[in-house]
């Protein structure tokens, strides 16, 4: 969607605000019939804009994934952060996003300040 973000944070906070927070998946949907995206899908979202496929498969796309990572291929570098012990960026968000109870804007925030 935009060139002009540089950052995976950036991305991150600006598609937190597209709609509300989910986890376990880029994209949920419930019986409401609300989308919601995780900290990944909300990034992807800033970027890319919201895939035609977004229900396809819960949510749970490599595609997407592989996509994401070519616009911020830090996602792929090792990492240690978040309280996990996950090897790689990618995997620390995912956790903290599912796992933590970390909110977007936090997990934001954190990438932020070690200037991602």
């Amino acid at each position: 969607m935009s060139d002009k973000i540089s950052k995976l944070s950036q991305a991150i906070r600006l598609g937190a605000t597209f709609r509300p927070h989910g986890r376990a998946k880029l994209w949920t949907v419930f019986g409401d019939g609300v989308i919601k995206s995780c900290a990944l899908g909300a990034a992807y979202e800033a970027v890319f804009g919201l895939p035609q496929s977004h229900h396809e498969n819960d949510g749970i796309d490599g595609n997407h994934y592989t996509k994401l990572q070519g616009r911020f291929p830090e996602l792929k570098a090792k990492f240690n952060g978040f309280g996990s012990d996950f090897v790689c960026l990618q995997d620390n968000i995912t956790k903290a996003n599912d796992n933590h109870g970390m909110s977007r804007e936090q997990i934001a925030d954190e990438l932020e300040r070690i200037g991602l």
